[in-house]
């Protein structure tokens, strides 16, 4: 287990925002009136596993498993700046408490290490020099989507402040796209703009209540030392990022009324090989 708890973190909030039940400010006779204070917080609870097979015929494999969650209240996770888009209603900071941007439940990695086995073909002489000694590497990372934070875009409630409103979750429709095209990532239908704006409220769906899609990525390697001399060894690696060349989907766009509102625009980059000689001496 492994928790942790950051406290009297610095977040700006608003003091002199317009209250929606009065449409007027606690001070109408200033503007926003933004107010730095040590109220934000970060919790964090994991359990993590490892399990790790040492050296045996070449081979060395090591596993871990987190699942975990971050929690954040009070924007902890806003930068020092004169405005917040995360928070809902600066009146009702618990409102908007939930799991933090970033916040992964579930996370693998594998890292393996195999020497390849070369049978009495290069036992001695120039073929165990050019043919012997060649490991193979690999770590598999997978993780589970990250937090996705649905906004409204427009200013519901009438105070003049359209970031971080939420709109309120439609009873009984999948807020996940069910739809053939795999970029279409959230149900523009499960989500209602009408009733919270009708009755200038904020709406009910949760703070980054929804997540995006898991990513997997496989990174590969090559690699051999050249004894060339008892003081002079040359290494050759060979190294491939992302090396089954697979697109993992970024998230997609979370403000209800953009055109392109559930929508998955972005990916990770493709294959990258890189290789590298390293002269000791």
């Amino acid at each position: 287990y492994v928790g942790s708890r950051t406290l009297k973190l610095i977040s700006p909030r608003n003091v002199n925002a317009i209250d929606p039940a009065t449409r007027r400010r606690p001070r109408p006779e200033f503007g926003d009136v933004q107010f730095f204070e040590d109220s934000a917080r970060i919790s964090y609870h994991a359990l993590q596993l490892s399990a790790n097979q040492r050296l045996a015929k070449g081979m060395t494999f090591d596993a871990y498993y987190t699942w975990g969650k971050a929690l954040a209240y009070g924007a902890a996770d806003a930068t020092i700046t004169f405005s917040d888009t995360t928070i809902q209603d600066v009146y009702n900071l618990a409102g908007s408490y939930g799991p933090k941007q970033g916040d992964i439940q579930h996370r693998f990695v594998g890292v393996y290490s195999v020497g390849i086995p070369t049978g009495g073909f290069a036992r001695a002489g120039l073929r165990r020099a050019l043919f012997g000694g060649w490991t193979l590497q690999g770590i598999l990372t997978t993780r589970s989507g990250l937090p996705l934070n649905v906004v409204s875009g427009r200013d519901m409630v009438g105070n003049s402040r359209s970031g971080g409103q939420r709109p309120d979750v439609v009873p009984g429709v999948n807020p996940y796209a069910d739809t053939a095209d795999p970029l279409v990532w959230l149900n523009a239908a499960a989500f209602d703009l009408t009733a919270p704006a009708a009755q200038r409220r904020y709406g009910n769906l949760g703070y980054n209540a929804l997540r995006g899609p898991s990513a997997v990525t496989f990174d590969a390697g090559l690699h051999k030392t050249f004894f060339l001399t008892e003081r002079h060894r040359l290494t050759f690696r060979a190294e491939a990022f992302n090396a089954l060349n697979h697109a993992n989907m970024g998230s997609p766009n979370t403000t209800v009324t953009n055109p392109n509102f559930g929508r998955i625009t972005s990916a990770s980059e493709g294959r990258n090989v890189q290789f590298a000689l390293k002269y000791m001496f």
